[in-house]
C-alpha cells in the first residue's frame, strides 16, 4: 500500500473524489491502509520499483 501515489474514489453520495499527498491527503491514507469502507477505488496510480 505504500506505492498507492494516487486514487480516484466515488464515496457513497455519488461524488468522485481525486486523492494524492497534496489533495485530500487524509483519503489518500484511508486507501492506504488507515482505515476501510470510505467508498468505491475506480483508479489507482502507483509507483514502481525496479526489478533486483
Amino acid at each position: 500500500c505504500d506505492h498507492v501515489t494516487s486514487a480516484t474514489v466515488v464515496l457513497a453520495n455519488g461524488r468522485i473524489m481525486r486523492t494524492n499527498d497534496m489533495e485530500n491527503p487524509d483519503l489518500l491514507w484511508g486507501i492506504r491502509g488507515g482505515s476501510s469502507n470510505f467508498g468505491v477505488v475506480v483508479e489507482l496510480v502507483l509507483r514502481t520499483v525496479p526489478d533486483p
